[in-house]
């Protein structure tokens, strides 16, 4: 019995640490996405949409104006309010993930086994939102990470669950 339980002890820390790879490849990636992309908006934010025509010398035509009006949300996702693609919350995460993972290969107690099986569900949770906004905004790579990393945490989930439970007698 104690073998089969260091087994799925062994099992769900590298689901996880697995699982915790796929978060932050696709958390740094989106990060560059983004960077990439205010990089972009500021260089077009600069040229102006009317376009002044030069006649004589002199410049003639409006102030250059930006396409977007200022008011505009950014279009960024926080689920449930919170920006959890700050490089704190990502390190943070990973952090978690990994000492969880630790904590479970050298100590695989019922309640080792508990908590990586919450810590699971909610990241499991995280990357179901996570993936159908990137499946909303058409970033099909990022999808990939966010479902590969939340088939991970679900496994995560159905490894560790059983081992909590009650013991035979």
């Amino acid at each position: 019995m104690a073998a089969d339980r260091r087994g799925r002890a062994r099992l769900a820390a590298a689901l996880l640490a697995l699982a915790t790879v796929f978060f932050v490849i696709g958390a740094i990636s989106e990060r560059n996405a983004h960077a990439e992309a205010d990089a972009i908006e500021a260089a077009v934010s600069t040229r102006s949409v009317y376009p002044a025509t030069e006649t004589h010398g002199h410049v003639e035509g409006g102030q250059a104006t930006t396409d977007a009006p200022s008011g505009e949300p950014s279009g960024e996702y926080h689920p449930w309010g919170i920006n959890i693609e700050q490089p704190a919350f990502i390190a943070i995460g990973a952090a978690v993930s990994v000492a969880a993972a630790l904590a479970l290969a050298l100590r695989p107690r019922r309640a080792t086994f508990a908590t990586v099986a919450l810590l699971g569900a909610f990241f499991a949770i995280v990357e179901v939102a996570e993936v159908a906004h990137q499946a909303d905004v058409s970033k099909w790579g990022l999808v990939i990470l966010a479902a590969l990393a939340l088939v991970l945490h679900a496994a995560t989930v159905v490894v560790t669950t059983p081992a909590f439970g009650r013991q035979p007698t």
